[in-house]
């Protein structure tokens, strides 16, 4: 549960970035940067890849949304309450492209798909 709730706390804090910037960051660095938070929540040392998963979205250079997730350690019975978003548009600017929020540990197979067990938890704004 630590990861669904820091995933959550920094749902929060974009929020806050886009209340003082009507936009959202190119990375999660700048709630950092931007004294929002003095640091990200740390992931434990026990986590998969140990990385957020954030793409900035939009069809321009003004990030009107984000995709958020993690990929949780083990499979879950519940995922309901995670978004399960295919990948969208990252904005211009954006580092990387989108990823599978219905995919094993957040990313999609070689072909695209995304792959059958899903234990990424993902939020789509």
């Amino acid at each position: 549960m630590i990861r669904v709730n820091n995933v959550r706390q920094i749902a929060k804090l974009l929020e806050i970035y886009y209340d003082k910037h009507a936009n959202y960051p190119l990375s999660l660095n700048s709630l950092v940067t931007e004294n929002i938070v003095s640091v990200l929540p740390v992931l434990p040392q026990s986590s998969g890849n140990g990385n957020y998963e954030y793409v900035p979205l939009g069809d321009n250079k003004i990030c009107t949304g984000y995709h958020l997730g993690i990929a949780l350690r083990t499979w879950v019975n519940d995922l309901s309450t995670d978004a399960d978003s295919k990948a969208s548009i990252p904005c211009d600017g954006a580092s990387r492209k989108d990823f599978d929020g219905t995919a094993l540990n957040c990313k999609a197979d070689y072909l695209g798909r995304a792959e059958k067990d899903d234990n990424c938890f993902d939020i789509k704004i």
